[in-house]
């Protein structure tokens, strides 16, 4: 009797297992389908873009005057590379810029496009990111729909009404620029986490310094990563926790006191107080819930377009002469 119950129980686990294996299968093939309609989705909803003009909003004096994009000569690198712009230091970007400017000087054409597969290549980070931090958390599970969040993830990612600013808007290329480091940085550090190669470290760090170069805000990388330990469960206490985030720590300030000199030179920075410091607070609090608003109930993103207000920003793909 026992015998025979121990047998039913084995054929429950292998049609079990084979159920999964079919299943697995089935979720494999469509998640090589999945990514590439993925992007051609979004490269449908982007398209419009590429007949748009440059705006005049920074993109004036960000690319339109800007000298320092129109040539490629050593020269003029090092003048990139050792001097502050209106405040920044966007070395990355202005480089980026300026290999733009070589392909058809001032036409936005080119601009445009190199915006859309920088969004590409970074719906495909956060598509591998997420599916490897799932993989991270889920290690002894069989779970064939692990696909499922990804996806779900990189989609969001790609088509949410707030990232057309980022990439139909010229000067906001430096955002999804930073981004695509920032990302890579992350990503290489899971990598390290899960197999220890000192070489994931170092490109972390490497993606760091990139990320910085084309924007500022990717300081805030080393306290990401105190979250995804925290989301992991690594002990935050522990000495090789603590350890290994020294370098990025050092990095963010040396990165804070470069972007505190940038302001300071344009001017940004001064001994005036233009508002108290609990109006400051207020202020960057209420652009933080703002934008948590707005990736739910995306409406009313433009307030002036065509002499009406907007409910969408994608009006912005379609007209921006």
């Amino acid at each position: 009797m026992k015998k025979k119950h121990k047998n039913t129980h084995r054929q429950k686990e292998v049609k079990k297992e084979q159920h999964i294996t079919k299943v697995k299968k089935n979720i494999n093939i469509s998640g090589r389908i999945i990514l590439p309609l993925i992007l051609f989705v979004t490269i449908l909803a982007y398209f419009p873009s590429f007949n748009n003009d440059f705006v005049n909003w920074d993109d004036d004096w960000y690319v339109i005057e800007n000298e320092q994009i129109r040539s490629l000569d050593f020269g003029n690198i090092i003048d990139i590379y050792s001097s502050f712009f209106h405040g920044q230091y966007s070395l990355v970007t202005t480089t980026l810029l300026a290999l733009n400017y070589k392909i058809d000087e001032l036409n936005p054409l080119p601009f445009h496009i190199t915006a859309v597969l920088i969004h590409l290549i970074n719906i495909i980070i956060v598509f591998l990111l997420t599916k490897k931090l799932h993989k991270l958390l889920h290690k002894k599970e069989k779970n064939p729909y692990q696909i499922i969040i990804p996806s779900v993830t990189a989609l969001l990612f790609a088509i949410n009404s707030l990232q057309v600013e980022t990439v139909a808007w010229v000067s906001a290329l430096k955002v999804s620029f930073f981004s695509l480091f920032f990302l890579l940085a992350i990503y290489s550090y899971l990598q390290y986490f899960e197999t220890k190669k000192i070489s994931k470290f170092i490109l972390s760090m490497l993606f760091f310094m990139l990320s910085f170069g084309a924007k500022e805000q990717a300081m805030i990388l080393p306290v990401v990563f105190i979250a995804f330990d925290f989301y992991l469960e690594r002990p935050l206490l522990s000495r090789k926790v603590i350890t290994e985030k020294i370098p990025f720590f050092v990095l963010a300030i040396v990165f804070g006191i470069v972007s505190l000199l940038s302001q300071k030179n344009y001017g940004a920075i001064s001994d005036q107080q233009w508002y108290p410091f609990i109006d400051r607070i207020a202020y960057a609090s209420y652009g933080f819930a703002i934008y948590l608003w707005k990736i739910i109930f995306p409406y009313n993103l433009v307030k002036h377009l065509f002499g009406r207000r907007a409910t969408s920003l994608y009006f912005l793909c379609l007209n921006t002469h």
